[in-house]
């Protein structure tokens, strides 16, 4: 398993008097497209439970973590709803009551017969998750991938029911 490294700060909301501690991963995702999808999904979870450990409120993984930046295998690797992965990662941070946001290729309903997006998944804590589309391709994405167009919010699960 890829070690990992977390940075944390702690951040005073002034409106509401709430202390959130945030966390930023700093890994190395697994380039191997036939083992990337399990391989990174246990760093993220070891990186979940050390957060955990250390009361961090958000983890932040970085663009595309789950899944490496492998552009030419991003349709191969992306997810889409319902995916397991995202039961499993759903699930550790209701155990844990940690959110985190986590990378991947994605197709949106939508977008199936297209090219996929780069997300940024918001899991949190006993409720749905939401999903950025990044709208602003660097170059060279492209090819590989569609730019967002919009925030797609409640994904369906347990919690939008």
């Amino acid at each position: 398993m890829a070690g990992f490294h977390l940075d944390s700060a702690n951040t005073l909301l002034q409106e509401n008097k709430l202390m959130i501690k945030l966390a930023l991963v700093q890994f190395t995702p697994c380039p191997d497209s036939s083992i990337a999808l399990e391989h990174n999904l246990h760093t993220h979870l070891a990186a979940m439970q050390k957060a955990q450990s250390l009361g961090v409120s958000l983890l932040v993984f970085p663009e595309l973590s789950l899944t490496g930046y492998e552009l030419a295998e991003a349709a191969c690797l992306a997810l889409s709803p319902p995916h397991p992965m995202l039961s499993h990662l759903q699930a550790q941070v209701d155990d844990l009551g940690v959110s985190v946001v986590v990378g991947a290729p994605w197709y949106a309903t939508e977008n199936m017969n297209d090219r996929p997006q780069i997300a940024s998944i918001l899991l949190r804590p006993h409720l749905a998750p939401q999903v950025y589309a990044k709208m602003h391709l660097n170059a060279g994405e492209q090819a590989y991938i569609s730019a967002g167009k919009k925030i797609i919010c409640c994904l369906p699960t347990k919690a939008c029911a």
